[in-house]
């Protein structure tokens, strides 16, 4: 980026604000998905199943991130009821992920799919931001 900046200085008089990346979650409500990545480079993403997906490095060899799609889906079903949650409580991604490894997970025999939620269990510990974007209007 500072080529870049430095390019932009010399030809245009004018450089680009940039923002530190940190790694999160984010939830992105019209889709309804949770979004996690550890970086801010290309990535390439692998379906798992229909609940997850697993994001790799441009290179394919490490995971870098993960998507959990059916989110709000998933926590009204399998979670609200269970932790008494009312419509307007915060829930933290770990606590979804180790139920959806635990439910989801076995239910699966194939154990590269029981990798892959282990995968992005441990990628969900690390991560202490969570996002919400286009969160929708609460009705009055």
């Amino acid at each position: 980026m500072d080529k870049f900046n430095k390019f932009l200085m010399q030809n245009f008089d004018s450089t680009m604000n940039t923002v530190e990346f940190k790694p999160c979650a984010i939830y992105y409500h019209s889709m309804d998905y949770v979004e996690y990545l550890a970086v801010d480079d290309f990535t390439v993403s692998r379906r798992i199943d229909k609940f997850l997906t697993l994001v790799f490095d441009r290179a394919r060899e490490k995971v870098v991130g993960f998507q959990l799609k059916g989110f709000e889906c998933y926590v009204n079903d399998n979670l609200k009821p269970i932790l008494e949650m009312s419509n307007s409580d915060f829930l933290s991604l770990v606590p979804v992920l180790e139920k959806a490894v635990l439910s989801l997970g076995n239910e699966v025999v194939d154990n590269n799919v029981k990798a892959a939620y282990k995968q992005a269990y441990n990628m969900a510990q690390n991560n202490s931001e969570f996002m919400f974007v286009d969160k929708p209007k609460l009705a009055a």
